[in-house]
């Protein structure tokens, strides 16, 4: 899990952490969006839109619409 924003009444400030870089999150789908449905894991604003740029980004890369092979992002949950 990751927020944009550190989670409430966290002290020191703690917003989660993210186990991938963007670069490499935006690799796997590459590599993924060319043979099967990709799904990733992703929990926190912060995760899920890296998720989401990682389909746009490689999708347009080798041209496939990124709404195309119905890509997944699961679990998604955002703490209020």
């Amino acid at each position: 899990m990751a927020l944009s924003r550190p989670y409430r009444g966290s002290n020191p400030p703690y917003s989660g952490n993210i186990a991938e870089s963007q670069d490499a999150a935006d690799a796997w789908v590459e590599r993924m969006l060319s043979r099967i449905r990709p799904n990733i894991h992703a929990n926190g604003d912060v995760g899920i839109d890296r998720a989401l740029k990682a389909y746009e980004r490689s999708a347009a890369l080798i041209g496939v619409p990124a709404s195309g092979p119905r890509s997944r992002i699961a679990p998604t949950s955002i703490p209020t």
